[in-house]
This record gives C-alpha cells, structure tokens and sequence, in this order.
C-alpha cells in the first residue's frame, strides 16, 4: 500500500512537471550523471529551471523529484550521451538560454609537420551543425627555415600563419579565405591559441567525418624542404 502510494504521489508530480515545464523539453525519468557543478534544495521543479536559466554556464540540469534536489550540469546529453542515465525520481532539462561552449572535436591531441604531408588528421566525435572553430596549442613546434621554430607560423611571434583546418579532400574550411599564409586580428604565429571569425555559412558535420590540420606550406607543396618540426593541438567549435 505505501509503495503504490509512493507511486501515485510520483504520478502527480510527472503530470504536474509535464504541465509546468513542457516548453522546456523535460525528460522525466532520466539524469545526467557525473556532470554536476552545482546542488541546492529547491522547492520545485519550476525553481530549479529558473536558477539554471539565469546562469550561462548552466547547460542542462537534473532535478529529484523527493529529495527536491537541483543540480547544474556543465553538458548536455546530447554530448555526453554516455551519461545520460535512467533515474526514476529525476528530471532532467537542457538549457535552451545557455551560453554556447566551445567543444573539442578531437579525442587525441591533433599533430602535424611542416613537410611531405605531415598533416595530421581526426575525426568528428559528434555531428552538428558548426558555427566557428579555434585551435589551442598543445606542444612542440614548426619551422619553415632551420633554426627557426613557432606554434603556427614561420617565424616568431609574427602576424602571418600557416596553420590551416582542411576536410579529408584538403580543401581549407579555416580560414574562409583559403591563402595561406594569412593574418587574423589579435593572433599571431605564436599564440597560445587562434579563434576563427564566426563562420559566413554554418557547416554541418557528421559523426565520424574527417578533418585535418596542416601547414599551408606543406598543403601547397610549396617551399617546404628547409622546413621542420611537429606541433600538437586541439580543435574546438561551437555547435549551434
């Protein structure tokens, strides 16, 4: 008898969620594990889809229907779909108001050289629809003169950069200008990292696809034989 009541009360409150946050694109009976930043009492489930959309960094959030529990989560099931786990008190949401996070496409570190096609290459790990793309340095270094070494470019902390993102058929996608080399305001051949203008049309990419860095010398086989050095990084996008 206690158990069907618990039951019955646990109805309710689907119903009542349902009803109150349906714009919000609730999913009753599911959580996103491992992803908390943040956790706080909240009367309702209401409460705790107002708190998580006035934070920015609040992606998605569970909320547990008897402890009364709210948690913010830092991701979204649709990216971290591994933890998106059933959980009968729980509620979860995204965040339709979130800020939009840069996310690493690749799983390992990206690694390219300076010559005889050392580009180094990746796939996508979750399609979407893409709006710009940055790449964060990770180690070591290129050189396009002996002696000469720099994260991106040719020679230290200059304007110019040869580092470029192609698909799997070596045609650029950044720079949308397709040169290499090529300057990009507030960037330079020694940055920690370089963030792309928003790109002019969005690009869809698909789960598994392709993509792949080079060095604009060695993409156009052109004055690379003096060239050297490998340089490890990181790609990034923003989904829309």
């Amino acid at each position: 008898m206690v158990i069907f009541a618990i039951i019955y009360h646990l109805a309710l409150i689907h119903r009542s969620v349902s009803q109150s946050c349906k714009h919000h694109r609730s999913v009753y009976g599911f959580a996103l594990v491992d992803h908390e930043y943040k956790s706080f009492t909240a009367d309702r489930l209401a409460t705790c889809y107002s708190a998580c959309n006035t934070q920015l960094t609040c992606q998605s959030f569970n909320y547990d229907l008897v402890n009364k529990i709210c948690q913010f989560n830092n991701d979204t099931k649709y990216f971290r779909a591994n933890y998106y786990k059933e959980k009968a008190t729980s509620v979860y949401a995204d965040n339709p108001d979130s800020e939009v996070p840069w996310r690493m496409l690749n799983l390992n570190r990206v690694c390219f050289g300076a010559k005889d096609d050392g580009f180094g290459k990746f796939h996508i790990g979750v399609g979407g629809t893409i709006l710009a793309f940055k790449l964060v340095h990770v180690s070591g270094s290129v050189s396009c003169k002996y002696g000469v070494f720099t994260k991106w470019g040719c020679n230290p902390s200059e304007s110019y950069i040869q580092t470029v993102l192609t698909n799997s058929s070596d045609v650029i996608i950044v720079p949308e200008s397709q040169r290499t080399p090529y300057t990009l305001n507030g960037y330079h051949s020694d940055s920690q990292e370089i963030v792309f203008p928003v790109l002019t049309n969005p690009m869809v990419l698909a789960s598994g696809q392709e993509l792949r860095l080079w060095y604009g010398e060695d993409l156009a086989d052109d004055s690379e034989s003096n060239n050297g050095g490998t340089t490890c990084a990181d790609v990034y996008a923003k989904y829309k």
